[in-house]
């Protein structure tokens, strides 16, 4: 097992019946009026529960807890992931629950030392899970589709979508990381547009995509890894029967 927790904070969070919707980028002419970035950009709506939660309050509980629930797949796409504890819930998730687990990772964030991410990353490679890297260091930047990939989102079970605009680090999974926000959206509609674009940046045949062994082929696996809490296990499943309430209250686990 290698996810370990002493304790989980409870936290609050209101469920919302909204719709996602996909729509253009909006920018102000010269004269003030208000125009689409892109005219023939049609937006999509999805019926979706969405259940919002904060930075640090929530202490990334939420993504651990929608993770943990996966049975058949987890697809993330990220800027950067140091935290020990998410990487240490995938390779459970690989190893133990038989879920195939995909990674897309930032080859070149801003002020970042990528080694100990990469060591873990390869470590969850070592039980099953694949790992690509996009803008890979040494990437011609005339193949590079984005910028940046600034993205943070997993798309679970194909129905699942949790989004947030932190990095997925110790710091933010903890008291006293930055600012920030998140949201869990349960729709099936949305998650198949989000693995569509999952599936797109993903695909090795990019010129700006490589797997984690054709860039790092030397790097060692960190061996087992957990989170520096003492928790036997982060299985929170609520069997589907359940009644869904407003409030989502996760326990304190011993």
């Amino acid at each position: 097992m290698y996810l370990k927790r002493k304790d989980i904070p409870t936290i609050l969070l209101a469920v919302l019946a909204v719709a996602v919707v996909i729509s253009p980028t909006v920018i102000c002419d010269d004269e003030g009026s208000v125009s689409s970035a892109d005219p023939s950009f049609t937006p999509t709506y999805y019926e979706a529960q969405v259940t919002p939660f904060t930075f640090p309050e929530s202490k990334g509980t939420p993504i651990l807890t929608e993770l943990s629930k996966a049975t058949s797949t987890v697809d993330i796409s990220i800027y950067y992931m140091g935290s020990e504890e998410v990487i240490a819930l995938l390779c459970d998730l690989e190893e133990s629950e038989n879920v195939d687990v995909r990674v897309l990772v930032s080859g070149n964030p801003l002020g970042v030392n990528t080694d100990n991410e990469m060591s873990m990353l390869k470590q969850l490679e070592s039980v099953g899970g694949e790992v690509n890297i996009i803008n890979y260091p040494g990437c011609d930047s005339s193949d590079k589709r984005y910028t940046y990939i600034h993205n943070k989102y997993a798309i679970i079970d194909d129905k699942t979508v949790v989004v947030t605009s932190e990095n997925w680090t110790d710091a933010n999974l903890g008291s006293k990381g930055n600012r920030g926000w998140g949201a869990v959206i349960e729709s099936t509609g949305y998650a198949t547009h989000m693995k569509g674009v999952f599936e797109g940046d993903y695909d090795v045949s990019n010129a700006d995509v490589k797997t984690l062994d054709d860039v790092y082929p030397d790097i060692v696996a960190s061996g087992d890894i957990s989170s520096p809490y003492a928790m036997t296990t982060l299985r929170l499943r609520i069997p589907p029967e359940w009644p869904r309430s407003p409030l989502l209250i996760i326990p304190k686990v011993l």
